[in-house]
């Protein structure tokens, strides 16, 4: 049996998880409302360095029964939801990590009309929106404003070693927007992002 050797620079970073996505398809249509200048820069995906409560308490938990005048346990073999994640980054210069994210919210509950997706970014062609109760996360509609997260650990040598991939993720919050001009440090803002499995990985 091979043994895990732990490095002795492994140390705490900022930049210890690396958050990367591909935008749903309802939101790979925002390319076109770029600045004409920048017209090269694709935010078919986005990747940024998150800290804070990156990865979600996992639980399965156990079931009691009585039997002869004590209690036994065992597992429930259920998972419960999980909490939602809540992460920070910092906005980048354009604010284009901080705008993708802010438009994604948008395609829920548009600010200007209050509806569901106004700019008709979702395609509601059967084709396209297939449910198939064998596949998990085929949920029609849904599909197309959901995406896999995938959470990389890095190492002191930058190199990925675990990831936590959220399936069927979408955001539910974007948080303000910190900015002291007093300390000299970059403009910090989180978003919450809910999602319906968690599968771990080593890299």
């Amino acid at each position: 049996m091979s043994k895990a050797k732990q490095a002795i620079y492994n140390k705490a970073r900022q930049d210890k998880f690396l958050l990367s996505l591909n935008l749903p398809p309802a939101l790979r249509k925002i390319d076109s409302k770029l600045p004409t200048k920048n017209s090269d820069v694709s935010l078919d995906s986005l990747q940024f360095a998150v800290y804070g409560v990156v990865v979600p308490t996992i639980s399965v938990p156990e079931e009691e029964t009585a039997y002869a005048g004590q209690t036994s346990k065992f597992s429930s073999h259920h998972r419960p939801s999980y909490e939602n994640v809540a992460v920070k980054f910092k906005i980048d210069n354009n604010y284009w990590n901080y705008w993708v994210l802010w438009s994604w919210l948008n395609l829920f509950n548009d600010a200007d009309t209050g509806m569901f997706d106004p700019d008709e970014l979702i395609s509601h062609e059967p084709s396209k929106n297939p449910v198939d109760t064998k596949v998990v996360n085929s949920l029609g509609v849904h599909r197309q404003y959901t995406t896999d997260i995938s959470l990389f650990g890095i190492d002191e040598y930058n190199k990925k070693t675990i990831e936590f991939k959220y399936v069927g993720a979408f955001p539910v919050q974007l948080e303000e927007i910190n900015f002291d001009y007093q300390a000299e440090m970059e403009i910090e803002s989180g978003f919450t992002f809910t999602f319906s499995r968690l599968i771990a990985t080593l890299v």
